[in-house]
């Protein structure tokens, strides 16, 4: 049995070698210092908690209550390791925000008796599969219904963008906890997934039909499939590198963080920077000589053009220069409808009927390494015994990696 999380999946969906990093070599690495935005969204979410917990057994705190709580988990919580990265900003600027947050919110829901409260930080564990083989846990902010078969799943949010409809109707975590709320609150008729911005004060819902939570299911089981299929684990280079703990072991980033540690003088002699240095001079070089490539073969289009329209219009098929001739040949040659075109599908049917569809039909790896993944285990099998691997080396196109110096 294998246990999964939205954020585990979405690990290996944004790298591959950190889901490797983090999840089945387990590295360890010093505890990294804490930004101040996730210290914020911490404090707020414990003081949300505590607001319905006591709600739930029958004390509203008050506004000012509330703030208190907030004030006293900042203050023991805080220490001097909390990283404030955005220039011109303290801490106090952050607690403050923190307040007006928490301000909005309360005065918008007050006495947060819209729905019944079931539980804060719930722990949802279930079966992604029938035979029980994938479990998905996370946990949920608040779950509440009204008494008439509507159920609400809330999460707070104090990021600085809040998202659009869109994105909402798009986001997988909440409709994950909505499997768990179908299948543990059979009087469900309704379930509404929402999501509170508190920094804009504003909410987000959106709704999943039965249709779309069996195609998340079926997506989920294809990725982790594709997960537990991987053995190579490649890292997948994005914006997110540059906040990576593993940056300094990973193939894709650890050499250029050798040279920023290394003196002019070493970062020089550097093997490797030297050989990258001499490949992209070359490849630029040849890229210059591609490009007249390109520009003499955009005349020899037009040429040709210029001379089929000539022999066209002298009945020739053959045209004579001072020292070379060419031959023109205008015919109507048999073609089928390739993919994609007008009256493939026809085509295809006729095949089929006839019984000629095994001797003719071709066959995409591309899309079969694509999607066999999605298809069911005994099929899996049966595919996989002709995947075989190729051994490929390649060297990419150089880019330039050099950042602007402040």
């Amino acid at each position: 049995m294998q246990r999964y999380s939205n954020s585990k999946i979405g690990t290996y969906e944004s790298c591959p070698r950190k889901y490797k990093f983090n999840y089945i070599d387990k590295i360890e690495l010093p505890e990294a210092p804490e930004g101040i935005e996730a210290f914020l969204g911490l404090r707020a979410h414990e003081t949300l908690e505590q607001l319905y917990k006591d709600q739930k057994r029958g004390k509203v705190l008050t506004l000012a209550e509330t703030l208190e709580y907030y004030k006293s988990l900042w203050d023991k919580k805080w220490n001097s390791n909390v990283r404030i990265v955005r220039k011109g900003y303290k801490p106090e600027h952050y607690y403050e925000s923190g307040i007006k947050q928490l301000t909005d919110y309360y005065e918008r829901y007050k006495p947060f008796n819209q729905t019944y409260t079931l539980g804060t930080e719930v722990r949802i564990y279930f079966d992604l599969d029938k035979e029980g083989n994938y479990k998905i846990v996370g946990y949920v902010d608040r779950l509440s219904h009204d008494g008439k078969g509507r159920y609400e799943i809330h999460d707070y949010k104090t990021s600085q963008v809040s998202m659009t409809q869109k994105q909402a109707d798009e986001s997988r975590q909440l409709a994950l906890y909505q499997i768990y709320v179908e299948d543990n609150y059979k009087d469900a008729k309704e379930i509404v997934l929402i999501w509170h911005f508190l920094l804009d004060n504003r909410e987000v819902t959106s709704k999943r039909s039965k249709q779309d939570i069996a195609s998340l299911k079926k997506e989920l089981l294809a990725s982790i499939k594709q997960i537990e299929a991987d053995n190579e684990f490649k890292p997948q280079e994005s914006k997110l590198c540059d906040w990576c703990e593993f940056a300094e072991i990973c193939p894709a980033k650890k050499h250029g963080i050798e040279l920023e540690k290394k003196e002019k003088n070493e970062y020089l002699k550097d093997s490797g920077l030297v050989l990258v240095g001499k490949y992209a001079n070359l490849y630029e070089e040849k890229e210059k000589i591609e490009a007249k490539v390109e520009a003499v073969e955009a005349e020899i289009d037009k040429l040709k053009e210029a001379i089929i329209a000539f022999a066209k219009k002298k009945d020739m098929s053959v045209v004579q220069g001072k020292e070379y001739r060419v031959s023109v040949k205008i015919e109507d040659k048999p073609h089928f409808p390739a993919k994609a075109e007008e009256g493939r599908d026809e085509l295809e049917e006729v095949i089929r009927k006839i019984g000629k569809w095994d001797e003719v039909s071709d066959l995409s790896t591309t899309l079969l390494l694509k999607d066999y993944l999605k298809w069911d285990d005994d099929i899996i099998k049966k595919i996989k015994k002709y995947l075989t691997k190729v051994h490929k080396e390649t060297v990419g196109k150089p880019v330039v990696g050099k950042e602007e110096e402040d």
